[in-house]
């Protein structure tokens, strides 16, 4: 019984990563999209995270700066690290 109660509040997650398809999954959550990333500066010109996953296409173009996918190279698993950092964080 403690077991079962120990294994619910786990914190441990479970991170899949393809070049199209992020998915991170916990006890009781499962984040599954696109590892997309817009961006967009502020005043100071450093650059913010706008939408991250599905939400960065349903973004209109004059909103965002750039959209990155840190996964997305020929020769390795994470093409941009801080990136692909920011994206699990959120």
């Amino acid at each position: 019984m403690i077991k079962y109660i120990q294994g619910k509040m786990s914190k441990d997650l479970y991170v899949q990563v393809w070049e199209d398809r992020l998915k991170v999954s916990s006890v009781d959550k499962t984040f599954d999209e696109e590892p997309l990333m817009a961006l967009k500066p502020d005043k100071k010109g450093e650059l913010i995270v706008v939408a991250i996953g599905n939400s960065v296409k349903a973004l209109v173009k004059s909103e965002y700066e750039t959209i990155v996918n840190p996964f997305k190279h020929p020769r390795l698993l994470v093409h941009d690290f801080t990136v692909a950092e920011k994206i699990i964080m959120h």
